[in-house]
């Protein structure tokens, strides 16, 4: 009888240890939960707040793609011409 007192005794604690850990994990869980969606929601914040930008680079992009292109003994001129331009554009944008 005893030793059976002591058995229940035995799992009736590392019960309550399991049920204390089962609670910390889902304490865990639910923080990492709340954590994850407010990344979500912070880079959905921070994609539309970037499309501004994206959409002036990709025009930016396209004009430049379209350029003709440029003589041979032309290319040092024109390179430090874009080179200007893009440090004023650059500056203006600061």
């Amino acid at each position: 009888m005893e030793r059976l007192n002591s058995s229940n005794a035995m799992l009736s604690a590392a019960n309550d240890k399991c049920a204390t850990d089962i609670q910390a994990v889902r304490t865990a869980m639910e923080a990492l939960t709340a954590a994850a969606a407010k990344r979500e929601k912070d880079a959905a914040k921070a994609m539309r707040a970037s499309a501004p930008a994206a959409a002036k680079h990709t025009e930016n992009a396209k004009k430049i793609r379209a350029l003709p292109p440029v003589a041979t003994g032309k290319q040092c001129e024109v390179i430090g011409a874009e080179q200007i331009r893009f440090v004023e554009s650059r500056h203006r944008n600061d």
